[in-house]
């Protein structure tokens, strides 16, 4: 999957902007491969980034009178069905390597083997 692939996908997942740009840009999760990599401390600590990055922006109001020309960054809501679909997709993909099965893609989409052959995405629409 591209970086591209990879920005949809956690779109899919729930996330909303511009947290898959941080996950994918920031964090480095670029490939499906690295999900398989996370861990649910991992995962929790990514959230919470996401959440809370801390550090300081350039203000986008500081032209406005009493406004000051840096804030502090305010970080992007994350709901609970995109943190349960992300830690099901990475439990999914550890599943798949430990198994030996490919990970079989197609765009933002993963799919899953079962003895009846290749089925639809496991990723939300």
């Amino acid at each position: 999957m591209t970086a591209n692939s990879m920005r949809r996908m956690f779109g899919r997942l729930g996330f909303v902007a511009p947290g898959p740009e941080m996950l994918v840009v920031d964090q480095g999760i670029n490939r499906i491969d690295e999900l398989s990599d996370l861990d649910d401390a991992v995962i929790d600590a990514f959230l919470k980034l996401l959440r809370r990055p801390g550090g300081i922006i350039p203000n986008p109001n500081a032209a406005v009178e009493g406004q000051t020309a840096r804030i502090t960054a305010p970080g992007i809501s994350v709901s609970m069905r995109a943190e349960t679909h992300l830690k099901l997709s990475v439990y999914y993909c550890r599943h798949q390597m430990r198994t030996s099965l490919p990970l079989r893609t197609t765009g933002d989409r993963l799919y899953f083997r079962s003895k009846f052959g290749f089925h639809s995405a496991i990723f939300p629409v």
